[in-house]
Order: C-alpha cells, then structure tokens, then sequence
C-alpha cells in the first residue's frame, strides 16, 4: 500500500488523498458498526462483512491519513524548527494510538458495545476530513518556501486569497523551467 500511495499522492495531491481517505474510512468503520450491531443483537446471521468493512477502512486510511502526516511534516514545519517539530508531532501521534489502544476496551464496555464505538471512530473520520477540507492547503509541487510564505498570510485554506507574487504555476522538466500561465 506504502508504493500505492506514493503513486497516488504524485498524481491527486495530499488534500486530495486525505479527504477521499476520511469519507472512506467514515462509510466503512460505519457500515462494519451496523453489521457489528445487527449481529452482536441476534437480528442477523453472523457475517464475513464487518471484517471485510474494517479491512478496508485500514487501506483506505493507508492511503490517506496513516501515511500522508509522516511525509507533511516535513513540508509543513519551518526549516528552523523541523526537527524537533517532527518529534513531538510524531510522539503525539504515537501517544495517541497507545492511548486509544488502551482506552478501547474501556470504551466498548461503557458505551454499550463495539459498533457504538467503530460509530465514534466514523464520526471521527469525518470530523477530521472536514478539518483537513478547511484547514489544510495543497502541498503538492509547492517548494517548502512557498509553503512558509502561505502559511505566514493564512490559517483556513477555506479563506486564503491567493497573492501573485507568491507562486507562479511552472512545471520543471530536468533543469528547465517552462511557465505554464501567468499568475493572476
């Protein structure tokens, strides 16, 4: 999956393989949940289909949000802080997932059951794509100065307005520069 996303994130972007990600890891922890629901309430047959849901929540969240923040860290952090920065990002991240790991249990008991807490997770998912439709811009063939120079001006993609003198569109072929349009 690791090559896969490779492929992908040269092709859509990262905001782009972060939102398809979110919507896709909400639809199937959700629809694994109702299966998980149904089943554990004797109203179905036990089934094959929440494990098949949960197998491909995980791809697709490989392709999106289990891998992207690994790579976006080092874009997003300035050059005088990166190191550290990605640390304490990844050690958070790390945490994080001990923390939910542990918790999960606990969780499942007092909630009520396991597909009321795979419901939480697909809330989960959505929220963060909603955050990543707002908040996060596009990094894809920007240089890490651009990136600084944006994030300098803006915090909600949703409201930055473009500045000229930031970025001209160009495609780089070897150690030629071809512009493609003017800025606008």
């Amino acid at each position: 999956m690791g090559i896969l996303t490779s492929v992908l994130l040269n092709k859509f972007g990262r905001r782009t393989l972060f939102m398809v990600s979110g919507i896709g890891m909400s639809i199937f922890i959700f629809i694994s949940g109702y299966y998980t629901k149904e089943i554990t309430q004797g109203h179905m047959e036990k089934s094959i289909i929440p494990i098949i849901c949960i197998m491909i929540y995980i791809s697709v969240g490989v392709i999106g949000f289990m891998s992207i923040p690994w790579t976006m860290t080092a874009e997003l952090f300035p050059i005088e802080i990166r190191g550290v920065g990605q640390s304490l990002a990844m050690s958070y991240v790390n945490l994080v997932t001990f923390g939910v790991l542990k918790v999960y249990p606990f969780m499942d008991e007092m909630l009520g059951g396991a597909y009321v807490v795979q419901w939480l997770f697909s809330a989960s998912s959505l929220i963060a794509t909603v955050f990543v439709f707002v908040f996060l811009p596009e990094t894809r063939n920007r240089t890490l100065g651009e990136i600084q120079d944006y994030f300098e001006n803006n915090t909600i993609y949703l409201l930055h307005k473009p500045n000229p003198t930031n970025r001209t569109d160009v495609m780089e072929i070897g150690c030629e520069s071809f512009k493609l349009r003017e800025p606008v």
